[in-house]
């Protein structure tokens, strides 16, 4: 029902990604002494809230959660229903805790679209996703306040 893992060639493989997040979710929790009972309902079951404010054609995302492989899934269906007219585009991560390789793509796709039919920047950042943005020189390619 949920999907195979095995394991060849000392590489973890699933027929389906959720079970490899889930697996891999709970192996990070127990290699660094936590489980769930120490984190909120929001951060046990991945659910990243987005708040979205469209005024003419701009369009403001506040981001609240984890950024992570699902959350990254459900940004792109909103966006891709979302842009469609929009010139100006601003996301606001002043609650997102961590932004993971999968939100990375979603900002550098998004940003890939903005640029032909406007503006895109990124306000309220904390130090921790900076950190990733500028170890990954995504920094210099996104417009960051």
């Amino acid at each position: 029902m949920f999907g195979k893992l095995l394991i060849k060639n000392n590489f973890l493989l699933a027929s389906r990604p959720l079970v490899l997040y889930l697996l891999l979710r709970k192996m990070l929790f127990f290699d660094h002494g936590m489980d769930n009972s120490t984190l909120t309902n929001q951060e046990q079951f991945h659910i990243m809230e987005i708040t979205e404010v469209k005024e003419n054609n701009k369009l403001t995302l506040k981001l609240d959660g984890r950024f992570d492989a699902l959350a990254a899934l459900e940004m792109e269906k909103m966006l891709k229903k979302s842009l469609k007219g929009i010139e100006e585009l601003v996301l606001d991560f002043a609650d997102v805790k961590v932004i993971a390789s999968a939100g990375l793509r979603v900002l550098v796709q998004t940003k890939k679209q903005m640029n032909t039919q406007g503006a895109m920047k990124i306000v309220n950042i904390n130090d921790s996703v900076r950190e990733i943005l500028t170890i990954t020189k995504l920094i210099k390619l996104l417009d960051v306040e």
